[in-house]
Formats: structure tokens, sequence, C-alpha cells
């Protein structure tokens, strides 16, 4: 019969290897693995709560971070969805202003193009869009070559002062007349019809302050018709072409004409 020993076992060495220093050896090394884990690990963007001037479904919004410098404008929620469609660009703004909201300008929809395209956005809740569903809005956006016709009016009304042509954006309603918080010249932008065209992400680059191509813009398929006096901005994409029109008359008005409505918002 076998008979346990008096005393115990001494465990403290195994073949000659010291067990209490190779566990500490073996714990340094895990401890690293972990540091390096979650140094690879992409950061956790915390949800942002919102606040906002009007009464919206936060859900139904992206989360556009604002903008300092010379692109300057605040955090902003943009609607999924169009809407107030069959109305021109004077009837929009007028509609939007009721609601507490606001139309894109060229440079807002410049960025959140490109927000739509790293596919990673959140909406008003600060919870996490799909991949699909920004994909989805994108390509309602921009993808050519098919029906129906899909258009949008932008913020940006192109006027001549002192022989200078000058962009008009940031539009409100105040007193009951559309207004224009923002009057500057302009500079950079490029000054002549490209059919075809300019290069989509190039110009998502490349774009000046206001949101405009510039000469920088490489050549590609994106139509684009340069600014005007008295005309305003607009994108549309049907079966043939893909188009930024800043030659669009502002009294247009088709059922595929809407608009992708914004609101400034406030992180708290």
């Amino acid at each position: 019969m076998y008979k346990m020993p008096d005393q115990k076992q001494d465990i403290s060495t195994y073949r000659g290897i010291d067990t209490s220093k190779a566990y500490e050896e073996w714990q340094k090394e895990q401890d690293e693995l972990e540091r390096t884990r979650k140094k690879q690990e992409p950061p956790k963007q915390e949800p942002r709560i919102i606040q906002v001037q009007t009464d919206i479904n936060p859900e139904d919004y992206i989360f556009l971070e604002g903008k300092t410098g010379k692109c300057e404008y605040p955090d902003t929620l943009i609607k999924m969805k169009k809407g107030l469609f069959d109305m021109d660009w004077n009837e929009q703004h007028e509609q939007l202003s009721q609601n507490g909201m606001h139309m894109l300008t060229i440079r807002k929809f410049v960025d959140f193009l490109n927000l739509l395209k790293t596919g990673k956005a959140y909406d008003g809740n600060g919870n996490r869009i799909s991949e699909r569903e920004l994909d989805s809005i994108l390509d309602d956006i921009l993808t050519a070559l098919r029906n129906p016709w899909r258009a949008e009016y932008l913020d940006a009304y192109f006027e001549e002062k002192n022989g200078v042509l000058h962009i008009n954006y940031n539009h409100r309603i105040k007193n009951g007349k559309l207004i224009a918080l923002n009057s500057e010249p302009l500079e950079e932008c490029l000054m002549r019809d490209k059919v075809p065209g300019i290069n989509l992400d190039s110009w998502l680059k490349t774009a000046d302050k206001h949101g405009l191509p510039t000469t920088r813009t490489k050549n590609g398929d994106l139509y684009y018709w340069h600014p005007r006096e008295n005309r305003v901005a607009g994108f549309y994409a049907d079966s043939n072409w893909a188009v930024l029109d800043c030659d669009w008359d502002p009294e247009s008005s088709y059922p595929s004409i809407g608009v992708h409505a914004c609101v400034d918002a406030h992180a708290r």
C-alpha cells in the first residue's frame, strides 16, 4: 500500500529549473502580449449625446463633426433620407426654416460624402450606423447609369458684386426674407465646365474652402458646370451621368429634386 510522505514534496525546481522564476517570466510575456493587443485594437468611440434646437428623431440623422479654420462650421446632424421633393430652391429653404433646419452647403456636402465613404459614421444618438446603410445612402447620391433621376439642391447662390462673382451660403429666413449669413468672393474654384469631367475622389480631396473643385482637381467622369451669376448649386445622378451643377435655376422644381435636411448639433 502506497504511503504518503510525511513532508510536502519540494517543487521549487523542476529538472534544474527554478519554477518560481519561470512563472514570473511567463507572466511577463502574457502581460506584454496583452499590452500589444490593446495597442492594436481600434479606440472605442464613446457615444455622443447630442442636443439640437428642434424636435427630430436623432436615429434618422448622421452626425458630421464640425470644422474649424477656413472651412469652419458647427457639428451637424444630416438626415439620412432626402425630403421636400417637388419644391424649388427657395421653397425648400422656407420649409426647412419653419422646422428649424437648413440645407447642406457644398462644403458640408463634400465632407458628408467623405464621411460616407469611410464606412464609419454614427447617428444622432451616438450609435454606429451599419456599413450597408452608409453604402446605400452613398449609392443613392452618386451612382450614375441607373434610374430614376436622383437630385438635391445645395446651399449656394452665386451673385456678382462689384464685378466679382461671390458665393452666398448659410441661408436663413430672417424677418420673412431669405438671407445669406456668408457671402465671399470665389477665389480658387475651377471656372470652366468639365463635361466630362472631374474625378470624384480628387474633388473630395482638393475641394476649396467652399467645397468647389479647383485647378488641382484631376480629370474624370463626374460632370461639372461652373458657377454662374444668379444661379444655385445642386448635385444629381441618372442613367447617363452624375453632375455637380453650379448653373441651376433656383426656380426649378421636379419630383426628383429633394434635399438632405440638416440641423446644428451641440454635444454635451
